[in-house]
């Protein structure tokens, strides 16, 4: 009885022990036609994160690279907070390919201070909230939407993007000393374009974004 007491009922069910983690299932996800339409913006979005921080800073110049990096960082983590919030109010496509269109602008922003930031540093202040909510909403509408697209084995959904993503930044941040910046955007464009359309046909011939406007929310 004591034995019983200790260990709870004699009828209690013992909880299941968690799957173990399979990298197999992961490397599968190469065949998924879903994250085959992911691949090339999961790409982009670590060819970002080193276009972001290590290719394009150095054009800010030592003396305004902290003022500037810190209204990045600012940015960032604001739309990072917002973007949630944004796809209750109006829906995940929308913030999706608003988003989209932002890093289109972003990067457009990103060559005109390369060109005339130099000789007009206000242009940098405009530059790094462009990239910053850029930043922030990729990020945040990728993972949502890799987590809605996955439910039935989320684990090895996130194992593959984090694996493509850190592979790209890596091999960013080899070529990147060897190039100028005007060649790093120029690869990023040719990543994003593609990746944009892809995003489209996942939507609308695949899987819809999910994610719609929450009555809710006023």
């Amino acid at each position: 009885a004591a034995e019983v007491a200790a260990g709870g009922g004699i009828g209690d069910k013992v909880p299941a022990a968690p799957a173990a983690f399979d990298p197999l299932a992961t490397v599968g996800l190469f065949k998924d036609v879903r994250m085959q339409l992911l691949f090339l913006l999961i790409v982009y979005s670590g060819l970002s994160q080193s276009f972001f921080f290590g290719a394009y800073p150095p054009v800010y110049g030592k003396d305004l690279l902290g003022w500037v990096m810190c209204v990045f960082a600012f940015f960032d983590a604001a739309a990072s907070m917002l973007a949630g919030r944004l796809s209750e109010a109006v829906g995940r496509r929308a913030v999706f390919y608003g988003t989209l269109v932002l890093h289109f602008v972003g990067l457009f922003a990103a060559w005109a201070g390369y060109v005339w930031g130099p000789d007009n540093t206000w242009v940098f202040f405009l530059v790094a909230p462009l990239l910053g909510t850029a930043d922030a909403g990729l990020n945040t509408q990728l993972y949502a939407t890799v987590g809605d697209s996955f439910r039935k084995d989320p684990d090895a959904a996130f194992a593959f993007l984090k694996l493509v993503q850190s592979t790209a930044t890596s091999a960013a941040f080899f070529y990147t000393p060897y190039l100028n910046v005007m060649m790093v955007m120029s690869i990023m464009m040719l990543f994003l374009i593609p990746a944009a359309l892809n995003l489209y046909m996942l939507d609308r011939l695949v899987l819809p974004i999910s994610g719609e406007p929450s009555h809710s929310v006023q």
